[in-house]
């Protein structure tokens, strides 16, 4: 945000009447939950993906060494 925008926001803010500022930062605190849930996510779906990664890596070693020991019979 600009600082021009944050003044702007902020004498929005005071406009209202006191009963309301909770409101407003009940939907603040909304908004900042609603980020932290959409990156935690993010970071756990990243996690699953190098997981299954390295699980395929293990499968295909696997598989290859299995390829290996049938060719020797």
């Amino acid at each position: 945000m600009t600082a021009r925008r944050d003044e702007v926001l902020i004498e929005e803010l005071k406009s209202l009447p006191p009963e309301q500022h909770a409101e407003v930062e009940d939907f603040v605190d909304f908004l900042k939950a609603r980020r932290e849930r959409a990156r935690d996510a993010a970071a756990r779906l990243f996690r699953l993906k190098r997981l299954a990664r390295g699980a395929r890596s293990r499968i295909a070693v696997a598989a290859g060494r299995s390829a290996d020991l049938s060719m020797r019979d």
